[in-house]
This record gives structure tokens, sequence and C-alpha cells, in this order.
């Protein structure tokens, strides 16, 4: 599989920048596609606030699967991660 170097905020335009408002690995590899980027995390959102089982606290909602949805999710409601346990 092909490695992607990780892009920091100097790396990106100016107007791609706020997608680096989390900046951990996950998003640093995706941002190579900013447009991918954006989708990915709007479906990360619809998914992790938006779905039904999360509106109505469904045990899939705390899976660990569902972890790196959450940490590209959060950027948008804030800096926080909150427990899977």
């Amino acid at each position: 599989m092909a490695r992607l170097p990780y892009l920091d905020k100097s790396d990106l335009s100016a107007e791609n920048q706020d997608l680096l408002a989390r900046n951990i690995n996950l998003v640093r590899a995706l941002v190579h596609s900013p447009d991918g980027a954006r989708a990915f995390g709007a479906l990360a959102t619809f998914i992790r606030f938006k779905s039904a089982p999360a509106r109505a606290g469904h045990p899939a909602s705390r899976l660990p699967d569902s972890l790196a949805l959450r940490i590209f999710a959060s950027r948008e409601a804030g800096p926080r991660i909150r427990g899977l346990g």
C-alpha cells in the first residue's frame, strides 16, 4: 500500500487550512484530497450526530469501530472526544 506523507497547515492553501482544525494523523492524511476530506467529515458528522442510532442512544453508536468517525466528526463539534466505555 502506498504511504502518504502527513500534511501540515502550511502545506495547504488558505481556504483548506480549516480542515486541519484537528491536527491528528487521520486528518493529516485525508487532506491530500480536500474535497474528499470534507465529504468524509460530512459523512462522519451525519453518522455520529444525526443518524437514527446516534439520536436514539443506540448501542451501535458506542462501538470502537466508530472511533475514527468520532474523532473526525468531533472537529466540528469542538475539541473533545467522549469515552467509548
